[in-house]
């Protein structure tokens, strides 16, 4: 009775999920992954930006790393900055000035081809090259998040 009770309450508690809604899975077709070092695609529903950078595509969590604001793009420098306390992120989410201890965060996600390969960024926070190849669909884990690069890193 004791183990069904403690299985019971573990189900329970557990959070689940939905896809589209933040701490599940978002599903993306091309179309929303913008071109190779364009302005970021925002996700408010999921607290994400993705960006397509020359060194790959990376779905970054839109919260700074300093206290938790929310940092925009900005067209004019061509970069992430944070609104609260004055840090800036590269395209790619790289630290480049500011007092947040690391660059911004990611999602792990897995970027499925036409042709019928993947590719993941399970427990990386490295960029996935696409290389010219079609996408049909990204597929970004909002309930795992890899740390930012520290600086200099």
């Amino acid at each position: 009775l004791l183990g069904q009770s403690t299985v019971g309450l573990v189900w329970y508690l557990l959070p689940r999920f939905k896809e589209g809604e933040f701490g599940g899975e978002f599903v993306f077709g091309s179309d929303a992954i913008p071109e190779v070092d364009a302005k970021p695609t925002k996700i408010p529903e999921g607290r994400m930006w993705l960006s397509n950078t020359s060194n790959g595509f990376v779905a970054l969590y839109a919260v700074c790393t300093h206290l938790g604001c929310l940092p925009d793009w900005s067209e004019n420098n061509h970069r992430f900055e944070c609104p609260c306390h004055g840090s800036k992120y590269r395209i790619g989410g790289e630290w480049i000035e500011g007092p947040a201890p690391r660059g911004l965060d990611a999602y792990e996600f897995i970027v499925f081809f036409t042709d019928g390969s993947q590719a993941s960024s399970e427990g990386s926070r490295d960029p996935i090259q696409l290389n010219g190849r079609t996408i049909e669909r990204v597929v970004v884990n909002s309930g795992k998040r890899v740390l930012g690069p520290p600086h200099g890193a």
